[in-house]
């Protein structure tokens, strides 16, 4: 991967749930910010398990 990820895909169950796209670079933020920054945009993920891939 080149460069600073620019972006988070997000899984839920095996299913490609969707993605956030930042323009510059991901922000950097602690573990407990990254949960709420996903549950924020896809509350549909609450109580349930997701994997992410940064890009």
């Amino acid at each position: 991967m080149k460069g600073r990820p620019k972006g988070i895909h997000v899984w839920s169950e095996g299913k490609y749930v969707g993605n956030i796209i930042y323009t510059y670079r991901v922000p950097l933020m602690s573990e407990e910010e990254l949960e709420d920054t996903l549950l924020k945009t896809f509350p549909q993920l609450k109580g349930k398990r997701w994997n992410i891939r940064f890009i």
